[in-house]
């Protein structure tokens, strides 16, 4: 019996059956290679668009918060565990971001930190005007509920 050829250089893997030098099949088919297998064989899995949409919150080992801003913030209560923020119907923001840019005015970009309820807030990126990725660190336990408005304007 023939040993099958492996597929020659240039040839696209989706089109590869393995045949003998005669060009008869000698195997079977059990399935179809794609781009983005082979793709994703050289870097990793990719994650699908409403994998990429829902807000991620990475606890780190040393015991930060890696967050997304668009994450709600009864979400962010719920991850973190030691934040309470006030009930929706109740403050001007919605999202993390939000929150984060409410604090900070005019002086919201990259490296800003604030600190709250006893964790320093740090924006980490920003995508043009919008707060992306923020770390959160715990500085202490047991501060009070966040405060409702922003610094200026109590």
């Amino acid at each position: 019996m023939a040993r099958p050829q492996p597929p020659r250089e240039g040839i696209i893997a989706a089109l590869w059956i393995p045949t003998d030098p005669r060009g008869r099949v000698t195997g079977r088919i059990v399935g179809l290679v794609t781009p983005l297998d082979v793709m994703e064989a050289i870097v990793g899995e990719f994650r699908s668009p409403a994998e990429r949409l829902k807000p991620q919150a990475q606890k780190r080992g040393d015991g930060s918060w890696l967050v997304d801003g668009f994450m709600p913030l009864e979400r962010v209560e719920q991850a973190v565990g030691q934040m309470r923020f006030p009930p929706a119907d109740q403050r001007d923001c919605a999202t993390l971001g939000e929150f984060a840019a409410a604090r900070l005015g005019p002086a919201t970009k990259e490296g800003a930190t604030f600190d709250e309820q006893g964790c320093r807030f740090e924006i980490l990126d920003m995508d043009e005007a919008r707060v992306d990725k923020l770390l959160i660190t715990p500085l202490n336990c047991g501060s009070p509920v966040l405060r409702t408005k922003p610094a200026a304007d109590r």
